[in-house]
């Protein structure tokens, strides 16, 4: 696994390189010197330009997620979960798209800090992603509950949801929400990654035009 996380890595970022220069020559082509192609040679080079740009971009997202998976999971440490959402919660939602919750009470949780906080904010990006603009009210809801060997999260919206297609996609890397143009498809990968590092599991549940509900939970050691 060590050496196929380090292989994605690799191949990501080398061929992003060629990539943009393909993408910059092509440009610097059609900008120049359109006026000596055909309308047919000037397809040919966007139909390049445009591949090599949405071909960077699954090297940069592919990247991320290699980078993103390989967090170390050893840190343990106690973690006060109100102030941890408060900074997560303050970094995603600055323009207060939506209305977002959690408990005030002190709970805490024994976890490395960062595989939390990079688990906790693809699923609040999610959900202020996928809002219902429609509603006239978005939010996103997190809770938390401890178990003698175990802690269970929940993060719930009432966004738009998950199609019946898409659902059968949800884990699949680059398996993305056509209705966000914004998605990488990456999110949900990372989240299963990391929360199966930490000897968890992961379950979606979710209507269309109705929300997404996320439970995860983590093994106590």
């Amino acid at each position: 696994n060590k050496n196929l996380e380090a292989f994605t890595y690799t191949v990501a970022h080398d061929v992003k390189a060629p990539l943009r220069t393909m993408s910059s020559f092509s440009s610097i082509l059609l900008e120049k010197y359109k006026d000596k192609f055909s309308t047919e040679e000037t397809e040919y080079l966007s139909f390049i330009n445009d591949s090599s740009k949405d071909l960077s971009g699954y090297t940069s997202d592919l990247l991320e997620f290699s980078k993103k998976v390989q967090i170390s999971t050893d840190d343990y440490s106690y973690i006060d979960l109100r102030l941890h959402l408060e900074r997560v919660t303050a970094l995603l939602n600055q323009k207060k798209e939506v209305s977002i919750a959690y408990s005030e009470d002190d709970q805490k949780v024994f976890a490395p800090a960062k595989v939390l906080r990079q688990i906790l904010q693809n699923l609040i990006s999610n959900g202020i992603k996928y809002k219902d603009v429609r509603k006239p009210k978005q939010y996103v809801k997190i809770e938390m509950k401890e178990y003698p060997n175990k802690y269970i999260f929940t993060v719930m919206d009432n966004g738009i949801g998950i199609s019946d297609f898409r659902k059968n996609q949800l884990f699949q890397l680059f398996k993305k929400d056509d209705r966000n143009t914004y998605s990488s498809g990456i999110g949900l990968c990372i989240v299963k990654e990391l929360v199966e590092k930490l000897k968890g599991e992961v379950m979606v549940e979710s209507e269309e035009d109705q929300g997404t509900t996320v439970t995860f939970s983590i093994a106590k050691l």
